[in-house]
């Protein structure tokens, strides 16, 4: 990181409305572009000076499953990271979980929490959408590698450590995030276990 994350800039939206099906009058297009590859385009109403004002090919935006996306703006002299949350993850997790601090500060009974139960959390979810970021990372930045069946969730992390140890590093998760916030606990079997005895962490104090 050449500055740190602190002086990273971001320019951060809830939703995406700033991409519009409606073009400007006279907008061009890439020589080539077929019928059904226009269909997929939108246009960035956002000022030119932000990186806007041109067309984004093939992007779905909030649509689907989508929760949230990160593109890195080059503008020349200037480079950042444009930071969309999709209105579903308000809609879907906002109310689904305590945030993390809380949750940090917590007691669960050994072997009774699974990592998977924590639910998606709104700072995880920006760590994880950041840790794609080529401005910040480059070439260290993480991907949204499928496993078994996806990229998401304790079971897939697993299924990466156990099959490719270099997808599991690369791939951008959100458990192992919160196992290391929350990390009063042993969770490398998914479950809360108690904390071994070499443990860096072991005498810290939750909370």
């Amino acid at each position: 990181m050449k500055d740190g994350i602190q002086n990273h800039p971001i320019e951060l939206w809830c939703g995406d409305k700033f991409y519009s099906k409606t073009f400007p009058p006279g907008t061009e297009f890439p020589d080539n572009t077929t019928p059904e590859e226009r269909a997929k385009c939108y246009w960035d109403t956002r000022p030119k000076e932000r990186g806007g004002q041109r067309i984004i090919e093939n992007t779905h935006g909030c649509k689907g499953n989508t929760i949230a996306m990160v593109e890195g703006i080059n503008l020349g002299t200037e480079m950042f990271d444009l930071l969309i949350i999709c209105p579903k993850w308000f809609d879907t997790y906002w109310f689904e979980q305590p945030s993390m601090t809380a949750l940090r500060g917590q007691q669960f009974e050994v072997k009774k929490k699974h990592i998977s139960e924590i639910g998606r959390q709104l700072a995880t979810t920006l760590i994880h959408e950041l840790s794609h970021s080529r401005v910040l990372l480059d070439k260290r930045r993480t991907y949204d590698i499928i496993g078994e069946k996806s990229a998401y969730g304790f079971k897939e992390v697993y299924f990466h450590a156990k099959n490719n140890p270099n997808n599991a590093l690369r791939n951008a998760a959100d458990s192992p995030v919160q196992a290391m916030y929350l990390e009063g606990y042993n969770w490398s079997t998914g479950f809360n276990e108690a904390m071994f005895e070499e443990a860096p962490l072991k005498n810290t104090l939750r909370g």
